[in-house]
């Protein structure tokens, strides 16, 4: 299986979310955006105020044909203005 990146943000503080595939595409986290303790590991914490990681805009994202994006998710409460992107 080719991972185009694998974030598993379970850094412990910091801004930079460690991309554990071979294409070194680290995310960078914006606003308040913050690593915090989770069910399993650590997390990034999303306050829902503009917050997000954002990631390089390399050749090794470009997505064609048939792919998938998987996300683990936990929301606190009321999630009308959630919303997840691609480049």
């Amino acid at each position: 299986m080719l991972f185009r990146s694998l974030l598993h943000l379970d850094e412990a503080n910091g801004s930079t979310a460690n991309d554990a595939s071979i294409n070194n595409n680290d995310g960078t986290t914006t606003d308040n955006a913050a690593f915090a303790t989770g069910n399993l590991n650590n997390g990034l914490d999303l306050d829902g105020d503009g917050d997000y990681a954002s990631l390089p805009d390399s050749s090794t994202l470009t997505m064609s044909g048939q792919q998938s994006i998987e996300a683990w998710t936990k929301f606190d409460n009321n999630f009308n203005n959630q919303t997840s992107q691609d480049q």
